[in-house]
Parts: C-alpha cells; structure tokens; sequence
C-alpha cells in the first residue's frame, strides 16, 4: 500500500503491479473495491498515475477471484495466455520456438517469430488463455499477456508461469509507448487504449496485449 501511495505521491506515471490480495475471507473473495488496497489505487488512478496490475493465479483446484487492485475500475488488469506452436520441433538457432526438456519436453511454444527459416508462425500458433487464470466471476482483465518465465540453469531448465510474468510485458510496453508520445495520457485513456487496441486470440473472448494497436488507439486520440 505505501508503495502506492509514493509512486502517486512523486508523480510516477505507470506503475506495474505484479502482487495482488486474494479476499479469501469475503464471499465470492471480492472485497467490493473498498479495501486498503483499493482504496490507494484508486486514489493513485485518480491522482494521474496508470496501474497495471496482475489479476492472480489459481491454486490448484480453488478458482479463486481476480485479486485485487487488478478489479479496481480504472486499473489495466492483466490475465494470461499461452502461445502453442504446432509446428514440429525446431532444435535451431534461427527458430521462433521455446519449449523445456526435462523429463519430457514441455511446449513447443511459439515465440511469435518464424518457426524455422521457411515456416512463419502465424500458420502454426494456437493462442488460448492460461489454465492457470483465476475465475473472472468478480472482474475482467483489461487484456491478457504471456505466462512464461524461464528460469533455472542450461542443464535443468524451468518455464514458471504466472500472469505476475505477463504484467510487466503490458507495463513495460506501455512505458516504451509513453516515453515516445507528445501527449502525456491519463491512466483513463491508457486503459481505453490498451482495450481497444487489444487483439482477438484463438480460445475464449477475452483479448491479448497489442504494443501497436494501443498506440494507434492513443494516435488517434
């Protein structure tokens, strides 16, 4: 909460959020909006500096709730997505494809480049939302963002996966296209760009992050 209320304080323009509060004591685990939490975000919003903030994983078979300051109005919520790659395994370096081999091979996933020299991904990419994401009943993301994280060393490999990964790429895109703009918006118009510019994926209504499209949204306007 302190940390909220110092980056609204010194005039921070984005702040990205990669924690969050699951309300486990209130029904439904939705606070209303009107905890410690919420309440500085709101103010912070309110004060001209944008939120990004992780809208929480599922823990095992408990769905959960979208945590909060992510269902605070006003905040760019940020679930996640996965990108699977079709195509056969590429072991090259000019491969778009991640993917782990541990015990198995975890993936391929698609990196959003060309599998191989010859294949582009788009023709092998199947884009859904992460099985990991919290039930929506109490808010909705603004849009989603990729899950993985790779960690560990060469010899034993991890993906974690989480949308507290996802939310910095939305935030620090955001960062990128605000540094770059002559106009300094206001997190209600970051909010609306980044939805309007969202783009569809294969699995579910619920959009992925546009880099271009939300800059185009804050061009027009």
């Amino acid at each position: 909460m302190q940390a909220i209320a110092n980056a609204s304080r010194h005039g921070v323009d984005l702040l990205n959020l990669s924690v969050g509060i699951h309300h486990h004591e209130e029904p439904n685990g939705d606070c209303g909006g009107h905890c410690r939490v919420a309440d500085e975000t709101r103010l912070a919003i309110e004060a001209g500096t944008a939120v990004v903030a992780a809208t929480g994983n599922r823990e095992r078979d408990d769905p959960r709730a979208v945590h909060c300051p992510a269902l605070v109005d006003g905040t760019i919520g940020v679930g996640g997505f996965v990108a699977r790659c079709r195509n056969d395994l590429a072991v090259t370096a000019e491969s778009g494809q991640y993917w782990v081999r541990n015990d198995g091979l975890y993936g391929p996933f698609c990196g959003q480049r060309r599998c191989t020299p010859d294949d582009h991904c788009s023709e092998y990419r199947y884009e859904y939302p992460w099985r990991g994401n919290v039930s929506l009943h109490n808010a909705v993301p603004a849009v989603l963002a990729p899950v993985h994280h790779p960690v560990g060393s060469s010899a034993e490999p991890i993906l974690q996966d989480g949308t507290s990964f996802g939310t910095p790429v939305v935030a620090g895109s955001l960062a990128a296209i605000i540094s770059d703009l002559d106009i300094d918006p206001t997190p209600t118009e970051l909010d609306r760009a980044v939805r309007l510019g969202a783009t569809a994926i294969d699995e579910g209504p619920l959009p992925k992050f546009d880099a271009g499209g939300t800059l185009k949204q804050l061009d027009v306007d």
